[in-house]
């Protein structure tokens, strides 16, 4: 700061405090924090659409972890409905809680969502999204999720729905009619990862808007266009 200049406060508007091409983003308890990244409009909602970050959004970061569990030929997927009612297949699994070891978190899910005991057997890899959401008064979040995929073993359990979650109904569906279903795109990605198994537990390109669903590019298989989501 140039001496003598006036110190910007917390009841300016965040458009007024400016120090050179860099926006004060916050102020709080005195302390300034730039954001010192050019904002990047989103694209296509993938990692690579925002390599320099949202400028002035809340940041917010879900780890989540999910099975992929083939058994015969077939795998285990659970339908989630998501808040505006729309309902897509997906894999078991979600959020992981505070101290939790995702393998844990991943082995509860699946009990939780489809009825089945099961057992990791593998890291197949990590998936990562980036995506704007609205909040309220207006704002805006800048939130990323990131999904560590691991392939599981049913080991007991009987197949039910989950009651009072995020999604209602489970089934085994084969390989072969997963490119027909509504699903969100992690399943194709944990798919890829599952048959293709790469050393760094990365699809090549599917972090480079490369994926389908809500306008992220061309869609996966013969069937409906995978959505983001989950």
């Amino acid at each position: 700061m140039t001496i003598g200049s006036a110190r910007p406060t917390a009841r300016q508007p965040v458009a007024a405090r400016r120090r050179g091409p860099y926006a004060v983003v916050a102020v709080r308890a005195g302390a300034r924090v730039l954001d010192r990244r050019p904002a990047v409009p989103a694209s296509t909602g993938r990692c690579a659409d925002y390599p320099h970050g949202m400028t002035g959004m809340k940041q917010e970061l879900r780890v989540a972890a999910y099975a992929v569990c083939v058994q015969d030929g077939q795998i285990l997927l659970a339908r989630w409905v998501a808040r505006d009612g729309t309902k897509r297949w997906t894999l078991p699994g979600g959020g992981m809680e505070h101290g939790e070891d995702p393998r844990d978190t991943v082995v509860r899910e699946v009990e939780e969502e489809t009825g089945h005991t099961a057992e990791i057997t593998a890291l197949l890899g990590l998936d990562s999204v980036r995506r704007r959401y609205p909040r309220a008064l207006g704002l805006s979040a800048d939130f990323q999720g990131l999904r560590i995929v691991y392939e599981g073993r049913i080991t007991g359990g009987t197949l039910r729905p989950e009651t009072g979650g995020s999604t209602d109904l489970a089934a085994w569906h084969p390989l072969g009619a997963v490119a027909g279903l509504d699903r969100v795109e992690l399943v194709d990605v944990a798919l890829r990862l599952w048959r293709e198994r790469p050393p760094v537990g990365h699809v090549v390109g599917e972090g480079d808007g490369h994926r389908a669903g809500r306008g992220e590019g061309p869609a996966v298989g013969t069937g409906p266009a995978p959505a983001t989501g989950r």
